[in-house]
């Protein structure tokens, strides 16, 4: 009986350490990964330049960049979830002297910001997109999207199509719903950061906790070959996504209900080049049949070895492509 005691306080003492072990490991476990905003100070020093300016549409302060030449045909860009106005950067060195290019950073990235209200709604990003050309005193242009970006382009072009000339579409967003259900896929990104921000647990700690290896990893899913990231991308994205509210911004969008009605894409005459990705693991190309079925003037180009981003990875080849589809609208009819 007199063993049986200090066998158990042995036992008691080792249960205690244990405990003691393992919070020190969570604890150390949460440093790691707790990854606190970024200031706006340092976030404008490091991304906002000289062609940076904040336009006030409404109550908000929209991050727009307008380059190029004054006379030039306009075309604005549009970039997708968790990006900025930065995605186009291979874009804007391509088409830059051909066009006069408006980018600016959507309601809730980059540094635009949250929005107060948090509307992040397909609806409200259309209609702010509209109130900025008008605040530049732009009536019309053509409009170019990745992703959300490219979901917002063709809804935009349906709510004002008197102020969109043409589309280019890349790995748009707002796919109609398949008319039968469709075979299994093997574009399989496991979890997406926006995935994980749509979780009732998980998104609410992505707020605090986002460390930088987690937007590699995303990135590199977005990417057909990931050799093609560049760690200064890739820093600029998680630094983006540390702007005070981004992250909240982020987690409010993916738990949003979804749209009930979606309007036709029938209706959508607009002159439309669509470029996707054949390695897109977020959206994947067996998508697109569902825009080209019914888009009454579009046509489709498909990259090999490319993934979700082609004006990242590709930006001259994807820019060229823009180019000679904007040049073959002004072109004069043989007819």
């Amino acid at each position: 009986m007199g063993a049986t005691k200090p066998r158990a306080r042995s036992l008691r003492s080792s249960r205690r350490l244990a405990l003691v072990l393992s919070l020190g490991v969570l604890a150390a476990a949460l440093a790691w990964l707790w990854t606190p905003n970024l200031s706006i100070e340092t976030l404008h020093a490091r991304y906002a330049d000289a062609d940076s300016r904040f336009v006030e549409v409404g109550r908000e302060s929209i991050h727009v960049r307008v380059e190029g030449p004054t006379d030039a045909p306009v075309l604005v860009l549009l970039h997708g979830t968790a990006a900025s106005l930065h995605t186009w950067d291979g874009w804007v060195d391509a088409l830059g002297g051909r066009f006069r290019i408006v980018r600016y950073d959507l309601p809730g990235f980059g540094l635009t910001g949250p929005r107060a209200d948090g509307d992040y709604s397909i609806e409200r990003q259309v209609e702010v997109g509209a109130a900025l050309l008008e605040t530049l005193e732009i009536s019309r242009a053509y409009v170019a999207g990745n992703s959300l970006g490219g979901h917002v382009a063709w809804r935009w072009a349906l709510a004002h199509p008197q102020t969109v000339d043409a589309l280019v579409l890349i790995s748009p967003g707002g796919a109609p719903p398949a008319n039968a259900p469709e075979p299994p896929t093997d574009h399989d990104a496991g979890f997406r950061i926006v995935d994980l921000a749509g979780m009732p647990v998980v998104g609410p700690l992505l707020t605090r906790l986002t460390p930088r290896s987690l937007v590699v990893s995303a990135l590199e899913q977005v990417y057909g070959d990931p050799s093609r990231l560049e760690p200064v991308v890739a820093a600029r994205y998680h630094d983006l996504l540390r702007h005070p509210g981004n992250r909240e911004a982020l987690v409010a969008m993916m738990t949003a209900e979804p749209p009930r009605d979606r309007p036709p894409l029938t209706r959508l005459d607009t002159p439309t080049l669509i470029l996707w990705g054949a390695e897109d693991a977020w959206i994947p190309v067996d998508r697109a049949p569902r825009f080209t079925a019914r888009m009454p003037n579009a046509k489709l180009v498909v990259y090999d070895g490319v993934g979700h981003v082609a004006m990242e990875e590709i930006p001259r080849r994807s820019a060229d492509d823009a180019a000679r589809f904007f040049a073959a609208l002004c072109a004069p009819s043989q007819d």
